[in-house]
């Protein structure tokens, strides 16, 4: 494996805590130098996979990208290791929804909005934690403007469910700044409404 050097002392304290528990708990980290992994078949920056027991990384880009990435995908990793009742409930309608995206199964429109819901509180709780650990480890990464690129992640769910569209990789919402600038600083609020503006915004990240 790959090791990790950012001669940032915060940094650097998060990826050995976080090597060492995932060690303990039996997780597999794979750091990659490629520009992209792939998680099955679909390109990504990062994933925690809990069947293979994996959390994935690609660490080809700015040291904040990555970082970002990594410490999101670790949090995913604690919902399942707490067992928490959010990554539970959710997980059948987290694949359930992205099936429906691939096309792999039909859904009502109620069923739609039910495991789209559930799969974006996923989303959600997985980005609070992620603001938590930023502040726990002092890490690099500016807390408002994190919560405008997890907004931006989150409410393309309604956006997906609304289009059945998933963004193209290097035009991720996170990264566009007409986006960042609509979105909010903290992650209060319900994410249950996507206006006009920017569902039509959410449009240069699949064409």
């Amino acid at each position: 494996m790959i090791k990790l050097k950012t001669y940032n002392r915060n940094v650097d304290k998060f990826i050995s805590e976080m090597l060492e528990d995932c060690e303990k708990r039996g997780i597999n980290v794979l750091i990659s130098l490629e520009k992209y992994l792939k998680d099955d078949g679909i390109k990504t920056n990062g994933y925690f996979d809990e069947d293979r027991k994996t959390l994935a990384i690609s660490v080809n880009h700015a040291l904040k990208d990555w970082l970002c990435v990594l410490v999101h995908e670790y949090c995913h990793s604690l919902q399942y290791q707490e067992k928490d009742p959010i990554w539970i409930n959710g997980g059948d309608s987290y694949n359930k929804f992205f099936e429906w995206l691939g096309g792999e199964t039909r859904l009502s429109k109620k069923d739609l909005n039910y495991h789209c819901r559930k799969a974006l509180m996923i989303e959600l709780d997985c980005e609070r934690r992620t603001v938590k650990m930023i502040k726990k480890y002092n890490l690099p990464i500016s807390q408002s403007e994190y919560c405008r690129r997890a907004s931006a992640y989150i409410y393309f769910y309604l956006f997906v469910k609304k289009m059945k569209r998933w963004y193209k990789i290097g035009k991720e919402p996170y990264r566009n700044d007409n986006i960042l600038k609509l979105m909010p600083s903290n992650l209060d609020g319900s994410y249950s409404r996507l206006n006009k503006k920017i569902l039509s915004l959410y449009m240069e990240c699949v064409e």
